[in-house]
């Protein structure tokens, strides 16, 4: 719980919550979120990088027979998802989700919700990442957009995709969204892919610095305001930026955001308060929608 993070962090030591990322696994049946939400999660975000039975994701994958925008945002399932979520009490985690599914996602819900790792399109312009009208949306009904640090995210930068397509695809006669390499490539061979992928991925916080994570934390709080702006990091697959490549140099982005003159009141706010603000009223949600459910016996 909210309350739980909280006294075990004022107690010196570490809380994780834990976030679930893809309804892939649920096939379409919607009885089995209570069984994730009894197992601890509390975070739930419908897509990944493909669309699914929920909902489209801003990466549709041509590779699994994905077309964009192919459900219209939130399927009929998806918009139920989002009702028992907000009855259960789980934060909808909105990142990778298409445009019209995260509009749609926020005017549903009863409560507010996250982008769990995001960054600002109007900085580098692809679908991952969100638009101006979607952090306002996310942020008029209260939610927290946590930018991430993610170098291909925050500054687009020729060398980046110059070696990004060269050394992933290319090297391996694939085209990026059209052929998955699992199945079109021999195993060997697909073993050399995973290596290339990973000898990239380790280095990807080489393609950005600091000062553009900030910079694009800046952007976000201009336009949300600062109750509505967290932060992100994303380490395990390429995520991080010079002076922020591990969780090691955390304090780095605390020292870089006092300096650009942000309070230490305004820190505490993008390193998790405003989280917790939108939990408790996710917890208060359900509350309220269980009550009312028991008042009504449904």
């Amino acid at each position: 719980s909210s309350s739980d993070l909280e006294r075990i962090a004022a107690a010196g030591k570490h809380a994780i919550l834990l976030s679930f990322l893809n309804a892939l696994p649920l096939g379409h049946d919607l009885k089995l979120l209570p069984g994730y939400y009894n197992d601890g999660v509390r975070v739930f975000g419908f897509v990944h990088a493909s669309n699914n039975a929920f909902a489209d994701s801003s990466r549709p994958n041509g590779a699994f027979g994905d077309e964009p925008d192919e459900h219209g945002g939130l399927t009929a399932l998806g918009k139920q998802a989002v009702a028992e979520l907000n009855r259960l009490g789980v934060v909808i985690d909105v990142s990778q989700l298409s445009k019209q599914a995260t509009l749609q996602t926020v005017a549903l819900s009863r409560a507010p919700v996250i982008a769990s790792h995001s960054a600002l399109r109007s900085r580098v312009d692809v679908p991952r990442n969100l638009s101006d009208e979607e952090i306002k949306a996310i942020a008029a009904r209260g939610g927290v957009i946590h930018v991430v640090a993610f170098a291909a995210y925050l500054k687009d930068d020729p060398k980046r995709r110059e070696d990004y397509q060269k050394n992933i695809w290319q090297a391996f006669g694939l085209t990026q969204g059209v052929d998955d390499p699992k199945t079109k490539l021999d195993p060997t061979t697909y073993e050399k892919y995973r290596a290339a992928y990973k000898n990239y991925s380790s280095n990807g916080w080489r393609y950005a610095t600091l000062d553009d994570f900030i910079d694009s934390i800046d952007a976000a709080v201009k336009l949300a305001g600062i109750d509505h702006v967290g932060i992100a990091s994303d380490f395990n697959h390429g995520g991080g930026v010079t002076g922020f490549a591990h969780v090691g140099e955390a304090q780095n982005v605390t020292r870089a955001l006092l300096e650009r003159g942000y309070s230490e009141a305004d820190v505490r706010k993008l390193w998790g308060e405003n989280f917790l603000r939108v939990f408790r009223a996710v917890e208060e949600t359900a509350r309220q929608l269980q009550s009312s459910a028991r008042a009504t016996g449904s």
